[in-house]
């Protein structure tokens, strides 16, 4: 898997990259410090119009990766609270990147879920009022 960061914004992959904080590389958002792929970015690049309608998803996905290790758990797991803290803050930094970013450049809210179909949802994704975990 590839991994590609230059930091100077001239892509979309960096602006999606440095908006995730998925900049430097085996120390990802993912659990275990894993980055997402250029290639699972550049996918996600093909399903939208812009790179800003990339960023909640991705931060969606790592919030359910990190949910995923939560659920695996042992109750009383000294590392379990901070996997849901985890779950939580990358959750809610998607929804407030809807909520700030995308109403205001598009002034649209809420279901972006029209942008994927159900060929190519792989998670949850973003609905009003529905929360993915």
């Amino acid at each position: 898997m590839t991994f590609t960061y230059a930091g100077i914004f001239s892509t979309d992959l960096d602006k999606i990259r440095h908006s995730i904080r998925d900049v430097i590389e085996d120390e990802g958002i993912l659990p275990g410090g894993y980055n997402f792929s250029d290639a699972e970015i550049t996918f996600e690049l093909t399903l939208v119009e812009s790179w800003f309608y990339v960023v909640p998803k991705l931060l969606r996905v790592a919030s359910n990766a990190w949910a995923s290790r939560a659920a695996m758990m042992e109750e009383g797991d000294a590392h379990m609270e901070d996997t849901r803290s985890i779950t939580k803050h990358l959750r809610d930094q998607a929804k407030n990147w809807e909520e700030e970013v995308i109403s205001k450049m598009t002034g649209k809210a809420g279901n972006l879920v029209s942008y994927y179909d159900d060929a190519t949802a792989t998670l949850p994704f973003y609905e009003t009022g529905v929360e993915a975990v």
